[in-house]
């Protein structure tokens, strides 16, 4: 994907966004939210997006996807930030990409069409505390006979109620492995996030797996990737919320009057909205270079990953911060969805790593 969208991809986006439209947005988010619904997902939506093979779109075309590539997956993932739309696409995504680059003989065939045509849904178990750690430790995994054992607990994993499969990372010995489990088999504990987005606490109870499940006993090079394909899809979910957050607040500057005048005619106000706009072009730059490279130049993946997290976990808590208070005292209040911007942003920010923990990362992989 380039800084101009081509024509297909062009289709794509306009595509993403008509049905985003119609079965998304705000009032989806509020009716789950409202309801308490343990799956936080828009299933309506989720099932129009397989339908029009949008899940796909990033998924090997030998298993039935349409083998794009990331970047036109980043067109969708942008959309339903854009609307605040809550589907498993990313997590959905990039775990069937890993399973599709270490399949286990008996697994890949069996389950990988189904993931790819959308009929199955997989979630990414990785998460096991308050801060993103690259290496799993909680969670273990162990020899038991012609088979093997896992144990442990993950503290946060998006959209595991919906998911019919599990992708999780455990340490077996000094090594890192990855194992489809059974989600049915797992111990769920439904977590009420402040975004109203799904997500669950799993817990693993000496949980018996047998040795076609385990995709690699050595995995921490396809894990590593996974997670920067995770962080730049997160990326550019969270740029279009950005922007979004940033397009509502510029046309209230320009609806609110005060003095006579609309406010966005202050002097101060441009200059903060000035701002905004530079940095989200930035972000824009960041999310489409490190989209465009990840299918074809996975060396330089990992920088190009950090770079957009930590870029857009500081602009999209920014940009909402400041749509909030630009929108005065009804920026605060339910009525307004711009609140719901910013309490995602919080979450996205932290998701596969805060800002900080991508700088930090950014200058070691340079040898700071």
């Amino acid at each position: 994907m380039g800084f101009v969208l081509t024509e297909e991809e062009l289709g794509i986006q306009q595509t993403a966004r008509r049905v985003v439209d119609a079965r998304g947005g705000a009032a989806v988010l509020r009716r789950l939210r409202d309801e308490r619904d343990p799956s936080g997902c828009a299933r309506a939506l989720w099932s129009e997006l397989v339908e029009l093979g949008l899940v796909g779109l990033a998924l090997p075309e030998r298993h039935g996807g349409a083998g794009l590539g990331l970047c036109h997956a980043g067109l969708v993932a942008e959309e339903l930030g854009r609307a605040l739309s809550p589907t498993p696409l990313s997590t959905h995504t990039i775990a069937t990409r890993a399973l599709s680059r270490e399949p286990a003989a008996d697994l890949a065939g069996e389950l990988l069409t189904s993931l790819c045509d959308g009929s199955r849904t997989i979630a990414l178990a990785h998460e096991e505390g308050v801060r993103h750690r690259a290496r799993p430790s909680a969670v273990t995994l162990a020899r038991a006979g012609d088979g093997f054992v896992l144990d442990g607990e993950k503290a946060l994993v998006p959209f595991a109620a919906t998911a019919d499969a599990l992708l999780v990372s455990a340490a077996y010995g000094d090594r890192v492995a990855l194992v489809v489990a059974p989600r049915e088999r797992s111990e769920l504990t439904p977590l009420s996030t402040v975004d109203s987005h799904g997500a669950a606490r799993v817990r693993f109870r000496a949980l018996s797996v047998p040795s076609s499940s385990v995709l690699s006993l050595d995995a921490e090079g396809s894990l590593a990737r996974t997670l920067d394909e995770g962080a730049l899809l997160l990326s550019a979910e969270m740029l279009g919320g950005a922007r979004e957050a940033f397009r509502r607040t510029v046309e209230y500057l320009k609806q609110r009057r005060q003095f006579g005048v609309p406010i966005g005619s202050f002097q101060a106000l441009k200059h903060r909205a000035a701002t905004m706009f530079c940095e989200l072009e930035l972000c824009r730059s960041i999310v489409r270079e490190g989209l465009s490279v990840a299918d074809g130049a996975p060396g330089s993946l990992a920088e190009l990953a950090s770079t957009a997290k930590a870029r857009l976990s500081d602009t999209y808590v920014h940009v909402t911060s400041e749509a909030v208070q630009m929108h005065g005292g009804v920026g605060v209040t339910d009525e307004l969805d711009i609140g719901f911007f910013m309490k995602r942003a919080r979450v996205t920010a932290a998701l596969f790593g805060d800002a900080s923990y991508h700088r930090d990362r950014y200058a070691r992989l340079f040898g700071y």
